[in-house]
């Protein structure tokens, strides 16, 4: 996609809406494996310390309203030319891209419990072994 290639990649923007606008058009796109190999970056990039300028409060909004939308509107789906397979694997992804932000926001029992909805239980394990941030 032109905005996380071109602008995110070769122009190293770190403007906040821009990252947002990328998550967006991921978001609605046909082809939602694209937003989760986004997230993955960003996950990636937080994992190696490094700054995310994606506001995931945002993010997961947006993953949540398009998971609701299509959940209640599945002829809309259809007249964009996805099959009921298509469609159902849509809000799977939609609801692996709350997990993943759910991630790496932190909020790892969230992260848990969604992925145990989606039946992935490999991603559920990999968040209930995530260190918890505890002071004593």
């Amino acid at each position: 996609m032109f905005v996380e290639n071109h602008c995110i990649g070769h122009r190293k923007c770190k403007d906040s809406s821009v990252h947002n606008m990328c998550f967006f058009l991921y978001s609605r796109s046909a082809n939602s494996s694209e937003m989760l190999d986004y997230l993955k970056k960003e996950e990636n990039k937080i994992i190696a310390g490094q700054n995310v300028y994606l506001d995931l409060t945002y993010a997961l909004n947006e993953a949540k309203k398009q998971q609701n939308e299509c959940e209640r509107n599945p002829h809309k789906g259809e007249s964009a030319g996805l099959d009921s397979k298509s469609l159902a694997e849509r809000i799977k992804n939609l609801k692996k891209a709350q997990i993943t932000l759910y991630g790496i926001m932190k909020v790892y029992g969230k992260a848990v419990e969604l992925a145990l909805e989606v039946r992935d239980i490999g991603l559920a394990r990999d968040y209930a072994n995530k260190p918890m941030n505890r002071r004593i």
